[in-house]
């Protein structure tokens, strides 16, 4: 149920990036989910710039190496 599923993450993003500002792991959650769901149907090309930004992300808080 890809239709539903996607409006409820970019939402979730949205409200996670709204309650924390700057880097966060909640919103590196959000926006790895938000990839997850789009790689998962194939849309790779979209997959891409969320989960880079999560990434980054998580380097900068130092959950990466």
């Amino acid at each position: 149920r890809y239709s539903e599923a996607e409006p409820l993450y970019s939402e979730a993003l949205e409200m996670r990036r709204r309650m924390f500002s700057g880097d966060q792991p909640d919103v590196a959650n959000s926006l790895n989910n938000l990839a997850g769901l789009y790689y998962s149907q194939g849309r790779y090309s979209e997959a891409e710039s969320p989960l880079t930004e999560a990434l980054e992300m998580r380097r900068r808080i130092g959950l990466v190496p």
